[in-house]
């Protein structure tokens, strides 16, 4: 049965028996602070390292190109191994810059660039992904969508793992002005390295859930680089002057691929996915109001359960 269910917390381990069933942590995230080089180059000897540390496979493996600086931060430490990189481009709205600076990128590392066209859902596949992502959330929906038909093509090109850039947002508390904003309530209430925790640590239950479901209902593996344990505790580590001002949230990264990656992609103001992809009027054609479907969809789904 459903009712009741919960998300399992993070880093943590269960003891089931016969009386029930007990939970315990296992791990707290530290800080990780080293001073022997400017964090620019901290930054990016951490990302080769959790690139490197997922490339051990007995099959090939592709990667997930969106045009922002994440996702090429790990294509660039893939490249020698020359992965098929693919790019999700929305059949009705969007932002051409998206696929602009996702082809500068693959010219520039020599990668083949797969364009995938994503389609408007129909109602009975978005009442699929709900069932497959188990959460209701709008944002989570709409761009799980992108991610089951990007799979669903991979796994007939004949990939079983994929490579994203999921976590980096998360680690610099990046995503959109408000959230970058130093009046940001959640900022002001938990202070800077309390509140990206928070945005981390909620993801076993949002993005990082989401990710892992929906590219492995289709087979394929999805292995994140930002989410290394020695570089989730040294960017947390970071300070706020080191990562970024509201103008330039993520500007530690600009600094550590500059002259690495093409200028389009360094230059490019932080867009979300579905804005770039187009996924919200893409879904919003599908049903009059998104975000109430939904949720009653996932209310039918699992009767009792927690989102």
């Amino acid at each position: 049965s459903t009712a009741g269910a919960e998300f399992f917390p993070p880093g943590s381990v269960a003891h089931y028996k016969p009386d029930g069933v007990t939970a315990w942590r296992y791990y707290e995230i530290a800080i990780r602070r080293e001073e022997m080089s400017p964090p620019a180059t901290r930054l990016r000897m951490a990302i080769n390292q959790g690139t490197r540390e997922r490339r051990i496979s007995d099959v090939g493996f592709c990667v997930l190109l969106s045009g922002g600086i994440d996702s090429s931060a790990v294509a660039y430490h893939l490249m020698d191994h020359k992965p098929i990189a693919y790019f999700a481009k929305g059949a009705t709205g969007g932002d051409e810059a998206d696929e602009r600076c996702a082809r500068d990128v693959a010219a520039a590392l020599g990668l083949t660039l797969r364009v995938v066209p994503i389609p408007a859902p129909s109602t009975a596949a978005l009442r699929e992904i709900v069932h497959a992502i188990e959460m209701p959330h709008k944002a989570q929906v709409e761009i799980a969508w992108a991610c089951w038909w990007l799979a669903q093509v991979m796994r007939a090109d004949g990939q079983r793992v994929t490579f994203s850039g999921e976590g980096s947002d998360e680690l610099w508390a990046s995503y959109g002005s408000p959230v970058s904003s130093s009046t940001h309530f959640g900022i002001e209430k938990l202070g800077w390295y309390g509140y990206r925790r928070k945005l981390f640590t909620d993801q076993h239950r949002k993005n990082f859930a989401r990710c892992n479901k929906i590219f492995m209902a289709h087979g394929i593996e999805c292995r994140l680089p930002f989410l290394s344990t020695q570089l989730v505790e040294l960017g947390l580590g970071f300070t706020r002057a080191e990562v970024g001002t509201d103008r330039s949230p993520k500007q530690i990264m600009v600094d550590a691929y500059a002259g690495a990656l093409p200028k389009s992609v360094l230059a490019r103001k932080k867009m979300t996915f579905q804005e770039g992809a187009g996924l919200t009027a893409l879904c919003a054609s599908a049903v009059a109001d998104p975000a109430r479907f939904y949720r009653a969809e996932f209310s039918a789904a699992f009767p009792g359960a927690t989102p």
